[in-house]
């Protein structure tokens, strides 16, 4: 098989299309870098803001830790406190101390009859 001779119009056309290839895959190869780069900037600004995001979520559960430690260290002092006065009381208040209570309760409505009853 013998193989022809291309033709100036041909070789002009090949060269021409060799050309047009040439400058395409130079700006593919261009597009592809700053394809690239912007990727890569996205990423770095993504992942400092999942760093922060992290940094914020660790804050905060440390802060709910302090708040929680407190407030189970306040619970403990309060139990300390008024766990050992009701230890000693019976709903706030010992058995003598009771009937005095009824007692002084009952003195005004007394006084006020006696009151009545000299008026009257």
């Amino acid at each position: 098989m013998v193989l022809r001779t291309l033709t100036e119009d041909e070789r002009s056309a090949r060269a021409s299309a060799l050309a047009d290839a040439k400058v395409r895959d130079v700006e593919e190869r261009r597009l592809a870098e700053e394809e690239a780069k912007r990727r890569n900037s996205k990423e770095g600004i993504e992942q400092a803001e999942r760093e922060a995001a992290e940094a914020r979520r660790k804050a905060e559960e440390e802060r709910h830790r302090q708040d929680e430690e407190a407030k189970r260290k306040a619970e403990l002092e309060a139990k300390k406190r008024f766990g050992e006065a009701e230890a000693k009381t019976a709903h706030g208040r010992t058995r003598r101390c009771a009937p005095a209570v009824r007692r002084c309760a009952a003195r005004p409505r007394a006084r006020r009859r006696r009151r009545r009853h000299r008026r009257g």
